[in-house]
């Protein structure tokens, strides 16, 4: 079981504890119940949460693995690297992993980013299942609210939607930060420029032809960064990248 910290693994570790707990499946198959690992006896398999050390994991046979919360695995904080580990790990074994998450922040690079890629582009080997409350124009409408809230959390009927709308409509709560965690919507945040779906609908958009007009947009750098020239259409905004010219290795400026 994975998860960027301790506490995250908590998340699915306890609750494997509580369904245990008086199971005929401590006896079937011979466990060695603990409250940090579960190991099977007479036989060298166990259970264990896992954290970002991705080096500690390299070559470990695995043959099950719960990533937990992977919208926060990220590049930043070794998540990435911990993702591609124990991928590399499962396959050797013919094993699986089971992904499960929130919905992610567009940008951040997270491994559940990367995974709804791979859904969009449907990827051999992946299962992927999200449900989306739909469109909610207003957070402030509360019957509108709720019913997007019973499509989001489906059969989890334990849930007091009543009291998640009192929450979402909070003046402390981010209305993003509502989306993605209780709605499982993808939405950008008030600090990121542009919505995902404005920008994949430019990207699809067909190619420059000639007698468009166009703007230029010119990005140049001499010492540490990139040059770039990118051409805008003035009718749809449809972007094109001209060139892309990366500073060569070693000290000094270039040109």
């Amino acid at each position: 079981i994975a998860a960027c910290s301790e506490d995250q693994t908590d998340n699915t570790y306890v609750q494997l504890l509580a369904a245990l707990e008086g199971s005929d499946a401590i006896r079937d198959f011979s466990l060695d119940v603990g409250v940090t690992r579960i190991h099977v006896k007479g036989r060298p398999g166990r259970l264990e949460p896992v954290t970002a050390s991705a080096g500690s994991r390299l070559g470990q046979p695995v043959t099950f693995a719960v990533m937990d919360e992977t919208h926060l695995w990220t590049p930043q904080n070794g998540g990435k690297r911990l993702a591609d580990t124990i991928r590399r790990n499962t396959a050797k074994m013919n094993a699986r992993t089971f992904e499960t998450t929130n919905a992610y922040r567009p940008g951040e690079l997270s491994v559940a980013e990367d995974s709804h890629r791979a859904a969009e582009d449907r990827a051999d080997g992946l299962l992927y299942d999200a449900t989306d409350a739909g469109e909610v124009p207003s957070l402030r409408n509360r019957r509108d609210l709720k019913k997007a809230l019973k499509r989001a959390y489906g059969e989890a009927v334990w849930v007091d939607l009543d009291r998640l709308i009192d929450e979402i409509q909070d003046p402390a709560t981010d209305p993003d930060d509502a989306r993605r965690f209780y709605l499982n919507q993808i939405v950008t945040t008030s600090d990121q420029w542009c919505e995902p779906k404005l920008w994949e609908a430019i990207q699809t958009r067909k190619a420059l032809e000639p007698g468009d007009t166009i703007t230029l947009g010119f990005d140049g750098g001499a010492v540490d960064d990139a040059t770039a020239l990118v051409a805008c259409r003035v009718s749809d905004g449809f972007l094109k990248v001209l060139g892309l010219w990366e500073k060569p290795d070693g000290p000094g400026e270039w040109a």
